[in-house]
């Protein structure tokens, strides 16, 4: 490469250009480089970061494009096999493997296509298959790199333009003052579709045998003196007496499409035979809009005109011209003028391209509702055609805006477009309407019950829209509330979204309902002292709420235990519950707290009590399922001691205490039993009473 280029670029081989057709000989060094400062520099342009120009970084092969953007070609018989051998031949200049890490890709696509479009082709190599399908227009190559953490980020180059249409000859080759060492070359000038007439080049072969086509000359023929350009005519010079030559005449545009002009020979004997003047056409070689009527005339009276209109080549046998030809399609006519004792007349070519109407313009963006503003471009064919266009609905005319590039929709409006071109008849109207509608408000929060209060925001898909409200049931206007808002209690928002030169959105409400907090669950049974088991049943005054609770002391969850029946309490526990309901706040936690104690043993005969025989002592507890336990030798009774009936026949303390699981023991009462024993006496008998005075 270039003595500027830093080391560590390379040619990066693929067939990204392979539309330009080149000799594979093509040298390495002597594609133009574009480059960054220096490495550093060109790893900042890859990832988009520190220069302006990161698409610079890939550039054109100037050994395969023109200045002008034009893909250099060969003529068109071997345009296609030629593309088989591109695959090895350098294409683009790109960073070297330590600077490419980020590259993801290339792609050719239509000039106004987005990178992305269906059917591009992409791909370092795209196939030749792929290639043959690019028919003649403008066409522009994307790059795409990514950046480290950044999105990827695709360039295009400048467009390039594919010709493959060879230019446009007219007349034929003159042979002028002929001597027998030398003559005058003339040609008429010939013309082309995209190269300016006076950049034509034109090349000289001459050859020992005649030569009626592109490939005779070039096979056969000997260059003279190189390429001619903007000049019509050339002198031979050094020609050998007593011979006979023959010129050939080929035109080729910037793209390097070619066109035989024609043929002529050039006699140096000695006696000279006179030549018919080439015949002449009353219409240029060009395009037409409308049919044409052509006349065929020579200079040399006396003399009869000879034509074809397939392109190919007249003999005698050909139609003899007799009226003017009528033109009304594409046609190719060659003449020729012939008379006894004269040469025949050189073969005069004019080409004739009607070309009708310009297709209608056609609209990226096609009639319809939009909730944003639109960009809309224009084409056409041929691509070379001008288009103009108006945005009030009237019609186009060559006075109109010409289109030049996107076009920006920011209002309902109708789109209307004609494309015309030189030679062509104007194209039809094209007509798109496009209505802006600023889009259907939306809501953050969706409308429905809650809980507790919403702070809620209200927003439109359209850029730049502003949304009003109402919160009384009233219709919404373009004026009044905006912005976000509290919903403290039930109420109806309706909305619309409003934009200056758009319509307004339609309305649309949103319900919202607050439902507050669950009320709080109540327990049957309160906090306290019990000697029983206990049944619990826990309500809200809220209807249809879910009650969880626990027993452990936990604060209850959703996970906890759900309250379907009333609840036993038979062991020293508390109880945590709280409700909850859908779109409501969950309530508060109640807690009640129950301490399960057996209570007191009594006795079934009473204590403290003078007995004169044996009592059977049995011991109880007021406490369902409590086990009274009991000790006569003084010591404490604990849960293991003894239990059950006894005779108690003699003085005796006793103390007991009742258990059970999962109660607190009851107390200990100590109780006190007298027996004592009775001894048989004679009793005397009572004194006889009657005799005894009355006392008063």
């Amino acid at each position: 490469m270039g003595a500027n280029t830093p080391k560590n670029f390379r040619v990066f081989s693929s067939a990204l250009l392979a539309l330009g057709i080149f000799s594979c000989g093509v040298k390495q060094n002597s594609i133009e480089v574009k480059t960054a400062r220096d490495s550093a520099a060109a790893q900042c342009a890859e990832n988009g970061t520190c220069i302006k120009d990161p698409k610079g970084l890939v550039i054109y092969n100037r050994d395969l494009i023109t200045d002008k953007g034009l893909v250099k070609q060969e003529t068109n018989p071997t345009l296609l096999t030629r593309l088989m051998n591109l695959v090895d031949e350098p294409k683009l200049l790109m960073m070297s493997d330590t600077f490419t890490k980020n590259f993801r890709g290339v792609a050719i696509v239509a000039e106004f296509e987005p990178c992305d479009a269906a059917g591009k082709i992409t791909g370092a190599n795209p196939t030749a298959g792929q290639l043959r399908e690019l028919k003649q227009g403008r066409f522009k190559t994307c790059v795409s790199y990514m950046g480290d953490g950044l999105l990827k980020k695709t360039y295009s180059l400048d467009p390039i333009e594919i010709d493959t249409t060879a230019p446009q000859v007219s007349g034929t080759i003159g042979v002028q003052n002929q001597t027998s060492s030398s003559a005058l070359v003339t040609w008429s000038a010939a013309g082309d579709n995209v190269t300016l007439d006076g950049n034509l080049t034109y090349t000289i072969y001459t050859a020992s045998r005649k030569m009626l086509t592109l490939d005779d000359a070039r096979n056969f023929g000997t260059l003279v003196r190189g390429k001619f350009i903007d000049t019509t005519s050339h002198t031979l010079t050094g020609l050998e007496l007593s011979q006979e030559y023959f010129v050939a005449i080929i035109v080729s545009d910037e793209s390097g499409n070619s066109s035989l002009i024609g043929s002529a020979a050039i006699n140096t004997k000695a006696a000279i035979t006179p030549s018919v003047a080439t015949p002449t056409f009353s219409v240029a070689t060009g395009s037409y809009a409308l049919p044409q009527s052509v006349t065929l005339a020579t200079a040399t009276a006396g003399a009869t005109i000879y034509y074809t209109t397939d392109g190919s080549a007249p003999t005698t046998a050909s139609t003899q011209y007799s009226t003017a030809i009528n033109v009304s399609s594409s046609m190719t006519i060659k003449a020729f003028a012939t008379k006894t004792n004269f040469s025949d007349s050189a073969i005069a070519s004019n080409s004739y391209t009607i070309n009708e109407a310009v297709a209608g313009p056609v609209a990226s963006v096609v009639t319809g509702t939009f909730n944003n503003d639109q960009s809309v471009t224009l084409a056409t064919v041929p691509m070379a055609a001008s288009i103009y266009y108006t945005l009030d609905g009237s019609a186009p005319t060559p006075s109109s805006t010409p289109y030049t590039g996107t076009i920006s929709i920011s209002r309902s409006t109708t789109l209307k477009a004609m494309a015309i071109m030189a030679n062509f008849i104007d194209s039809g109207v094209m007509s798109e309407t496009y209505t802006l509608t600023a889009a259907t408000p939306t809501a953050d929060i969706p409308a429905g019950a809650y809980g507790p209060a919403q702070t809620v925001t209200l927003s439109s898909q359209t850029t730049d829209s502003v949304v009003y409200y109402t919160t009384d049931g009233n219709t919404p206007t373009c004026s009044g509330a905006t912005g976000s808002f509290d919903v403290l209690t039930t109420v109806t928002i309706k909305a619309i979204a409003c934009k200056n030169n758009y319509s307004n959105s339609t309305v649309e409400s949103f319900t919202y309902t607050i439902n507050g907090q669950v009320a709080t669950p109540t327990m049957s049974v309160v906090t306290g002292t019990y000697n029983n088991d206990q049944s619990v049943t826990l309500s809200s005054t809220t209807p249809e709420v879910t009650i969880y609770y626990t027993t452990n002391k936990s604060t209850p969850t959703t996970a906890s235990n759900i309250y379907s029946s009333p609840i036993n309490v038979s062991s020293t526990q508390t109880i945590l519950a709280y409700a909850t309901k859908a779109n409501f706040i969950d309530s508060d936690v109640v807690v009640e707290s129950y301490d399960m104690v057996v209570s007191d043993p009594v006795s079934n005969i009473f204590p403290d009590y003078q007995y004169f025989s044996a009592q059977s002592l049995t011991l109880s507890s007021p406490t369902i399922g409590a086990i009274v336990h009991y000790t006569t030798d003084g010591t404490v009774p604990t849960c293991n001691s003894a239990t059950g009936t006894f005779q108690v026949s003699s003085n005796i303390y006793l103390q007991a205490i009742a258990c059970k699981p999962g109660y607190a023991d009851s107390q200990v009462p100590g109780f006190n039993f007298y027996v004592s024993s009775i001894t048989s006496t004679a009793i005397e008998a009572f004194p006889d009473t009657t005799s005894y005075p009355n006392i008063s």
